[in-house]
């Protein structure tokens, strides 16, 4: 009887309490529905975000494929498509494959021969294009600071830069930031890199000594012979 009168007590107080979650159900309904409502919004929101930043990303990477496999268009115009592209993305992965390409392109010395230019005449370009790759690494070291691996290959080549114009304190500055800054020197492939090309940078861009100019004539000689004495008209010898 005990046991039965337990059993009927729990059953009449879970009755109440789904009374009680009902009646709290039916008052606050409206509450209920409308953060149901922010939480289905804010999801589908984050999704569609989520979507559009991955599409776009697809669209900035293969838009920059597209620049470097064509060969029909000049490389200082393909140069400053790479540079639209990095200006107008917001994804921050093709912001910087866009600043990569441009330094890789720029600076490789084949690619100038689609300039067109002959007789030294391609001087100008090339020009353009060492500072076309002197800006994309400068805003790699300072907008992608947190990215090691990009930050070291942008000093290397501001090194390479450097090393081109006989700037040997400005191509040490950026060896030095390699092996000095301990996020760059945990890149290990690229401080050992740096490591060797600092220690033979005195050696490799030290001065070229200019032989003086040999003599445009050979010096006269005096003959070192006598002319041969002639004998006088009528003696015998």
């Amino acid at each position: 009887m005990k046991t039965k009168r337990r059993q009927d007590l729990r059953a009449n107080e879970l009755v109440r309490q789904l009374i009680e979650i009902k009646d709290y159900i039916v008052l606050r309904w409206n509450w209920i529905v409308g953060g149901l409502v922010v939480i289905g919004l804010a999801i589908g929101l984050y999704s569609y975000q989520q979507h559009s930043r991955k599409a776009a990303q697809i669209e900035g990477l293969n838009r920059l494929a597209s620049l470097r496999a064509d060969r029909t268009k000049p490389l200082p115009d393909r140069i400053d498509e790479m540079n639209q592209v990095a200006d107008a993305s917001k994804d921050s992965d093709v912001v910087l494959a866009a600043l990569e390409m441009i330094g890789s392109e720029a600076t490789s010395a084949r690619e100038w021969l689609f300039l067109g230019a002959t007789d030294g005449g391609d001087d100008e370009g090339q020009r353009e294009l060492a500072e076309a790759a002197q800006r994309a690494f400068e805003r790699i070291v300072r907008d992608f600071s947190d990215r090691p691996e990009a930050a070291a290959r942008a000093h290397l080549g501001l090194a390479t830069l450097a090393e081109n114009r006989y700037d040997k304190e400005e191509a040490r500055k950026h060896y030095e930031a390699i092996i000095n800054t301990p996020q760059l020197a945990a890149v290990t492939m690229y401080q050992s890199i740096a490591v060797q090309h600092l220690a033979t940078l005195d050696q490799r861009l030290q001065p070229v000594e200019i032989l003086p100019s040999l003599p445009t004539t050979q010096p006269t000689t005096q003959a070192t012979t006598a002319p041969a004495a002639t004998q006088p008209s009528g003696e015998s010898p």
